[in-house]
């Protein structure tokens, strides 16, 4: 799951709007993304109940961007190495990596109960 979502996310990322009056552009395809890995790697953790689900989904992501974004022997790329793209790549793993390090389910201090059981 994690290659396919490093696969469809590579393209994806480089999808924005443009609003050429104010010079802003929107990435949308960088935070549709994001967060579509994100809610990924959370739900294998949480549907799993183990970490080590998290974890795989997040290096299958993190090996297919690394060698998309590496230069092919053609000399096509697939993610730049553009501000957005690097926004894209670093924060995806650093929050999908603290996503896949949270325990599957959250104590209530409260009930002392497993919230979601």
């Amino acid at each position: 799951m994690g290659a396919l979502l490093g696969l469809v996310g590579a393209f994806l990322q480089a999808q924005r709007i443009v609003f050429e009056g104010w010079g802003v552009a929107i990435p949308w395809g960088a935070i549709v993304a994001s967060i579509g890995t994100l809610i990924v790697i959370r739900g294998a953790v949480v549907g799993t109940g183990t970490r080590w689900a998290g974890w795989g989904v997040i290096l299958g992501w993190l090996g297919v961007s690394l060698a998309l974004a590496a230069e092919s022997p053609s000399g096509d790329i697939a993610i730049s190495s553009g501000a957005r793209q690097m926004v894209y790549l670093f924060t995806t793993v650093i929050i999908g990596s603290a996503l896949a390090t949270l325990p599957p389910r959250l104590r209530n201090p409260r009930t002392r109960m497993d919230v979601g059981a």
